[in-house]
């Protein structure tokens, strides 16, 4: 809940005294949500939105370019930086290691979506995307994604090399009604129809 969030980063800052139990355990949030490491193949939707083995995830800090999009760069060519978007988190996901933290935000319409903040390398797939100019920052940022924004637009990566407006919804949500479950994997026979992961 939204609520649960709250309380995790205000009890972020907290630090207990080490006679306590807890005092040497890694940070609160890792004692209350699991780590996730999704499984392979990792088959992304948007630049925000991945199918991996058994589950669809969100990378909640961030908001997608939709997958579609078209933009203009800096000589005002078109180019389509939706696929630039999904092909940079995808080949950045080839091979390596996924490690997630669940986000329990209960948003009613992304059911079957897993919204995440996900790390490969250490590295934090929102800040990224963001950074690269392929996502903007979402209403869960943190300032580390905040500060991405600023770099990225500054630098006129991504979408921002040329003109470009931010999406008044989050684009994913259209993207993953488009996109059925696994479909995106080759050799797959679904045809989207079950655009839902399993539960």
């Amino acid at each position: 809940s939204r609520e649960r969030q709250t309380a995790m980063r205000l009890l972020g800052g907290w630090r207990p005294d080490a006679a306590e139990p807890f005092a040497a355990a890694d940070g609160i949030a890792r004692r209350v949500e699991p780590e996730l490491r999704p499984p392979p193949p990792f088959d992304v939707v948007d630049s925000t939105l991945i199918d991996t083995l058994d589950i669809r995830i969100r990378l909640a800090h961030a908001r997608a370019v939709p997958r579609d999009e078209v933009c203009r760069d800096t000589t005002g060519r078109r180019y389509a930086c939706g696929l630039e978007a999904r092909a940079s988190l995808q080949n950045h996901l080839l091979g390596r290691t996924l490690v997630c933290r669940r986000l329990f935000l209960g948003d009613p319409e992304r059911t079957g979506i897993v919204d995440v903040r996900c790390a490969v390398d250490g590295e934090d797939l929102a800040s990224r995307q963001i950074r690269g100019g392929w996502a903007t920052p979402s209403e869960i940022a943190e300032p580390e994604h905040l500060a991405a924004f600023a770099e990225s637009q500054s630098a006129r990566r991504g979408v921002w090399a040329g003109p470009w407006q931010i999406p008044a919804r989050d684009p994913s949500e259209a993207d993953a009604r488009a996109i059925g479950f696994g479909t995106l994997r080759i050799g797959d026979q679904s045809g989207g129809r079950d655009p839902r992961p399993p539960e």
